[in-house]
């Protein structure tokens, strides 16, 4: 009976720990790909139903099933909040999940507009493998924007856009016959 136990504990611990992994993967996919639009609030990616906000964020406006949607960043936080109403619950429930497929097709298709089609017939499938899709989009968006001389530690500076000017390296001891260039 102790080696059940034991051997279900075990189970449970590497799936928590599984799900945890998967879980801060895709948040810092969805913080990357908010911080990049230069979207506050992009902290609540980490937050367990924060990131349902992040969806709509990344997309700002867009048309979603034929219908023009102004701030999609309310749209399933709303229907997840109405998914525990009584009566409405499981059309609810059905209308969140697909309204999030819509979302991220939108923002694959804003991201890698050849894939996009696959990588959601992917994210429907594989639901695993979506933290992953995520976070390659948002380090392919990395390499597109690093030009490969700004030093690392200058680029969140640049691209959070918190200055317009170009970016100097300074030193604690400066001389004046020896700058870096």
């Amino acid at each position: 009976l102790t080696s059940i136990v034991s051997t279900i504990s075990l189970i449970l611990i590497f799936t928590t720990l599984a799900i945890l992994i998967l879980y801060f993967i895709r948040s810092i996919g969805l913080y990357t790909l908010a911080r990049n639009n230069n979207r506050s609030f992009a902290w609540l990616a980490f937050i367990p139903f924060g990131c349902f906000f992040i969806y709509g964020i990344i997309l700002k406006r867009t048309r979603l099933f034929g219908v023009d949607v102004d701030h999609p960043e309310y749209l399933l936080p709303a229907l997840l909040l109405s998914s525990f109403l009584p009566y409405v619950g499981p059309f609810a429930t059905i209308l969140f999940i697909l309204c999030k497929l819509g979302l991220l097709y939108r923002i694959y298709e804003m991201k890698t507009p050849k894939y996009a089609i696959s990588l959601l017939v992917l994210s429907i499938f594989m639901p695993l493998a979506q933290p992953f899709i995520i976070y390659g989009i948002s380090k392919k968006l990395f390499s597109e924007l690093w030009d490969k001389r700004t030093p690392l530690r200058l680029l969140g500076i640049s691209l959070t856009q918190i200055t317009a000017e170009d970016n100097t390296q300074l030193s604690f001891f400066p001389t004046e016959n020896k700058e870096k260039e």
